[in-house]
C-alpha cells in the first residue's frame, strides 16, 4: 500500500515535470509539451525500414519492442520524445514512466540508486529492495536520456550499467 501511494505521487510529479517545457523562443513563459510537440517519426534501421510516428498512440506502437534506441544528432528532439512518451504513458497506459537522465549517473551513483532517489517523496520513500521488486514485477517504462551529455570518462561505466540493468 505504501509503495502504491509513493508510485501514485511519483506519477503526478513525473507528469508535471515532463509536461512543462522551457524554450529559448518563449523566454520565461512556461509552455506544455502539448503546446510545442510536433509528432516526429523514428525509423527502424533494417532492410525493411519501419517508421513509427511518435504521437498519442506511440506507446501502443513501440510496446512490441523490448528495447528501442533512438540515435540522432544533438538538438534533433530525442529528449523531447522521451518527455512526450513519459507524459503519454501516464495518460494512455498503466506503465510507470521513468526518465533517467544519464548525466546524473556516475562513478558514485548507480541506476538503482537513481531510481530510489526518483521515488523518494517528501514524507515517504521506497527502499532499494522494494524498488527492485516493483521493477521486476513489470509495468515500468524506463527511458534513458542524454547519453551525449555523459562526460567522456564515465561513458563506458554508464553503458555497463545500462547493459547490466537491461539484462536483469
Amino acid at each position: 500500500e505504501r509503495c502504491e501511494e509513493i508510485i501514485s505521487e511519483y506519477l503526478q510529479k513525473s507528469y508535471e515535470y515532463n509536461a512543462r517545457m522551457s524554450t529559448i523562443v518563449f523566454r520565461g513563459e512556461q509552455k506544455t509539451i502539448f503546446d510545442l510537440y510536433i509528432p516526429l517519426t523514428i525509423s527502424k534501421k533494417s532492410k525493411d525500414t519501419e517508421e513509427i510516428l511518435i504521437d498519442e498512440k506511440a506507446i501502443e506502437k513501440i510496446a512490441k519492442y523490448k528495447n528501442i534506441m533512438i540515435v540522432d544528432n544533438a538538438g534533433m528532439g530525442k529528449s523531447t520524445i522521451a518527455k512526450y512518451i513519459a507524459v503519454q504513458s501516464v495518460i494512455e497506459t498503466n506503465y510507470i514512466p521513468v526518465v533517467i537522465e544519464l548525466r546524473k549517473l556516475g562513478r558514485d551513483k548507480t541506476i538503482w540508486q537513481h531510481l530510489c532517489e526518483m521515488f523518494d517523496m517528501l514524507d515517504q520513500s521506497i527502499e532499494y529492495k522494494d524498488i527492485r521488486k516493483q521493477v521486476k514485477k513489470g509495468g515500468f517504462l524506463i527511458i534513458f536520456d542524454g547519453y551525449d551529455e555523459v562526460a567522456e570518462p564515465l561513458r563506458s561505466g554508464v553503458i555497463a550499467q545500462i547493459e547490466d540493468f537491461t539484462s536483469k
